[in-house]
């Protein structure tokens, strides 16, 4: 083994221990290559040599540590093999701790290109080139209650009837009149009528026929089904009054005295058929006519013959309104 001189030796000692003095800035100015550093977060700085970048640490005001990293440009002089890179980094907030935890340096590569690595430390955040995750838990729908009511099975429901009394309470009597019936049930069942007194008499499902003057009594009943009990019986009371008597005199205008009779009849008649004639002047009447249409007439003389017949009443019927007429007798 050949020896080295010891000026050589001496030499390169000394360039060691300059170099160590100066820093990496200096070791750096000869080798073409350009760093510029940038910390972000106000962290301190580590000794860096030629081509590397480091991450920094600071300390959060609670007490925690928070990761900085540091964003590093290695570019290479126009000799330089190096390539141009860039790298940055993102700062994430760690959980609150009582101490840093340490900080990792990385190496770059053999061309130049940076690299740049963190670790976390006790209660930091991710290093350099650490990124940031979050869990989210999952969502949970809150459970869905289902409420059953069950309705136990009903019997049958009772009901009732109204009826009101037709026309109020009284109704006036004429000849073959009928008159409705217009009870219900509140069970929206039919109901059915039976005329129970009176001079009354059913008519149909819903009616009542009226045979003379007086009362009526009708009952109404509904007789249930499976859902509606049967129904109590209702009856309804109302008079019947008197009906109005009426009719039309036809009489000839005029009248031969040698005919000794003129002839008036009686016309839709309403109510009784009994009927009182009057005859003055020249002719007189027969008085008290039952049970006829019409009436004969005497003449008596020349003149005008004046007739009034008027109508009586019966059970059923008031007297009707007198009709007057008047013969010229020639």
């Amino acid at each position: 083994m050949m020896g080295v001189p010891q000026a050589g030796v001496r030499g390169r000692a000394r360039a060691r221990r300059e170099g160590r003095r100066a820093g990496p800035w200096a070791l750096l100015a000869g080798s073409g290559i350009t760093m510029v550093l940038a910390a972000c977060g106000g962290g301190s700085g580590s000794n860096l040599d030629a081509g590397d970048s480091t991450g920094t640490t600071a300390a959060s005001p609670g007490g925690g540590n928070t990761s900085t990293s540091v964003a590093a440009t290695v570019a290479t002089s126009p000799t330089g093999t190096g390539v141009e890179q860039s790298t940055t980094s993102s700062t994430v907030a760690g959980a609150a701790a009582d101490t840093a935890g340490p900080t990792s340096t990385g190496k770059t590569g053999q061309s130049g290109q940076s690299s740049t690595s963190g670790q976390t430390g006790g209660g930091g955040g991710s290093g350099g080139g650490g990124s940031s995750s979050t869990t989210q838990s999952p969502v949970v729908n809150p459970a869905t209650t289902t409420t059953t009511t069950t309705t136990a099975p009903r019997g049958p429901q009772p009901q009732s009837i109204s009826f009101p009394a037709p026309g109020g309470g009284a109704v006036k009597y004429a000849l073959d009149r009928s008159v409705p019936l217009t009870a219900s049930a509140t069970s929206g069942l039919p109901v059915s009528y039976e005329a129970v007194d009176g001079n009354c008499d059913l008519q149909g499902p819903s009616g009542v026929l009226l045979l003379g003057a007086g009362s009526c009594t009708v009952r109404a009943s509904q007789a249930g089904n499976t859902d509606w009990l049967p129904a109590a019986p209702v009856e309804a009371t109302f008079n019947i009054l008197n009906g109005d008597s009426d009719f039309t005199l036809v009489a000839p205008s005029t009248a031969l005295l040698a005919d000794r009779v003129v002839t008036v009849t009686f016309d839709n008649v309403v109510g009784s058929e009994d009927f009182n004639v009057d005859a003055s002047g020249a002719c007189s009447g027969p008085g008290n006519v039952t049970g006829a249409s019409s009436a004969d007439l005497d003449l008596l003389s020349t003149g005008t013959c004046t007739v009034t017949v008027s109508q009586n009443g019966n059970q059923d019927f008031n007297i009707g309104p007198p009709h007057s007429a008047s013969i010229v007798v020639t």
